[in-house]
């Protein structure tokens, strides 16, 4: 039962920091005066931390909410 906790804290923390690493590279693609295949790079890794921030969060919320009200005996 705690090991749910525990691992929806961990989600959320991460989760939190893709959070605010996603933002900082999607806006470091968008220089124009770097090259265009580092715009490229950053811009998809950007996208895809805070795609993966959502998601982890998500999932996060979803563990914690389901360690308080599962009546499950694990």
């Amino acid at each position: 039962m705690k090991n749910k906790f525990q691992s929806g804290i961990q989600r959320i923390v991460i989760s939190v920091s893709l959070a605010f690493i996603g933002p900082v590279l999607f806006v470091l693609g968008s220089n124009p005066q770097s090259e265009y295949h580092i715009q490229i790079l950053l811009i998809i890794a950007g996208g895809l931390m805070m795609l993966g921030s959502m998601f982890f969060g998500f999932t996060g919320i979803k563990k914690i909410l389901s360690y308080f009200f599962d009546d499950t005996n694990e």
